[in-house]
């Protein structure tokens, strides 16, 4: 398996990847993913305008998305924003096939490296217990509650 920076190329397949695993996972988001065409409108279209956004000014390479590779097929990606004061992982997926092999916590690893001294921030949903305990297994610790507002 090799981790490199993600490419402009790789981004069909990412966004692929990313709305497979948003299908598969959607009783962890704060809204119906299946049924509700506004809620992937408010709540894809400006994440993946994000990931567009990373290949602007002619780079070749997205400097805030590392892709991980293995038997010449994309198998898992992480992207993660650069704050003044602190790195936040947006978003970590690895194929069903190849969880467990110990790739997100090696994506994690290289954006730790990358972080220096600056913290890294995960945020995870409520009820997504795999995700969590794998950040807790990464030695991250839980620092926040988050609130959601749902109308009606």
């Amino acid at each position: 398996m090799k981790i490199t920076y993600a490419e402009k190329s790789d981004l069909p397949e990412i966004t692929r990847l990313a709305m497979k695993t948003y299908s598969e996972h959607s009783e962890h988001l704060p809204f119906s993913f299946e049924n509700s065409q506004s809620a992937k409108t408010l709540f894809m279209e400006p994440y993946f305008k994000a990931f567009k956004g990373r290949f602007i000014f002619g780079k070749k390479q997205a400097e805030t998305i590392l892709k991980a590779v293995a038997d010449d097929q994309l198998v898992g990606y992480i992207f993660w924003l650069v704050h003044d004061d602190h790195i936040c992982i947006r978003d970590l997926r690895v194929v069903g096939a190849y969880q467990g092999l110990g790739i997100a916590e090696k994506l994690i690893a290289q954006v730790k490296e990358r972080a220096g001294k600056m913290p890294v921030v995960a945020y995870v949903l409520k009820g997504n217990e795999g995700s969590a305990q794998l950040f807790k297994n990464c030695n991250f610790e839980t620092t926040v509650q988050t609130y959601t507002w749902r109308q009606g």
